[in-house]
């Protein structure tokens, strides 16, 4: 039996739940399993479960993260990498990788020592830092003054300078003598401060002057354990330039805590040392000497391309 000129199409169902169709040619097709109603509903429910678990994540993903904070930049991880990093490039590490990773290692357990200590000496000024804001900007600035600790010139210039003030503690020399040394030692780094004076200057310099609770504090810091000088002048350091940026609200107790450790004692009441004293007084640390460098730069580059002019200091 024919079928004239057109199309006809049956729909049924067999016993398998197939959808069959058939055409002008007599064939049975079989297109699909056509689900019952209560199929539908369950497939809907679940797509409704996946499109929600979907916008959970989404959501997830949009969280704000926790502002940042004084202590949350001092507690970090990438603060602890900075430090690595400028101890590795002044010469206080091989040039494998393990020794690189023991002077991340030792670096991790100063930082322990410095969290611990500062709670435990001065935990309302600890507790107070993690609650001072810092902006992506300030941050930056910070890190930036600290990275510059490793910089091949500033290294090459802090050498020079500290060989100059270990050469005249060791002839019981004084500050015009110190002058004269270093003169000589900076003769072949006029290419390093260039580039340092051209780089500019990050951040400022530290009016801290010690006061007698602070050298007690001192005295205490330098017995406790696992603490590190070299750990404790970056932590200075980045506690300084935030309280420079931030102001008052960040304490300054615990950055001159910090400074105290490996250090002679001031007088009461003395004031902000000048280049040449804080030099006398950094050696043999080159941490130290790189930061006595890096708070007095203005006047550390007058002098030293007066010295190299032949000029006088």
């Amino acid at each position: 039996m024919a079928f004239a000129g057109r199309v006809s199409a049956v729909a049924d169902q067999d016993e398998e739940g197939l959808q069959l169709v058939s055409g002008s040619s007599g064939d049975v097709q079989a297109l699909g399993p056509k689900l019952p109603r209560s199929g539908k509903i369950a497939l809907g429910i679940c797509a409704a479960c996946l499109a929600g678990v979907a916008f959970a994540a989404v959501g997830r993903e949009h969280v704000a993260e926790p502002p940042m904070t004084v202590r949350s930049l001092l507690e970090g991880a990438e603060f602890e990498e900075i430090i690595t990093k400028n101890l590795v490039a002044m010469g206080q590490a091989g040039a494998g990788a393990a020794d690189e990773e023991g002077v991340r290692a030792r670096v991790a357990g100063a930082m322990q020592a410095v969290h611990a200590t500062l709670h435990a000496s001065l935990s309302e000024d600890h507790e107070k830092m993690g609650k001072v804001h810092v902006t992506p900007e300030q941050k930056e600035a910070a890190f930036r003054k600290l990275q510059r600790f490793g910089d091949p010139s500033m290294v090459r210039v802090t050498q020079a300078a500290l060989a100059a003030a270990m050469d005249n503690a060791n002839a019981g020399g004084d500050q015009e003598t110190l002058e004269h040394r270093l003169s000589d030692r900076l003769k072949g780094r006029l290419a390093d401060i260039e580039r340092l004076r051209a780089s500019g200057r990050d951040g400022v310099a530290s009016e801290y002057v010690p006061s007698p609770q602070t050298e007690i504090d001192g005295r205490r810091l330098a017995a406790a354990e696992g603490l590190d000088q070299d750990v404790c002048t970056h932590a200075q350091a980045l506690l300084e330039s935030m309280h420079d940026q931030i102001g008052d609200d960040v304490p300054a107790a615990p950055a001159r805590m910090l400074s105290m450790f490996g250090s002679s004692s001031s007088s009461p009441g003395a004031k902000k040392p000048s280049f040449m004293t804080c030099l006398m007084k950094a050696a043999p640390s080159p941490t130290k000497a790189t930061k006595c460098i890096a708070d007095n730069f203005s006047s550390f580059c007058k002098m030293a391309m007066n010295m190299l002019k032949g000029k006088a200091p």
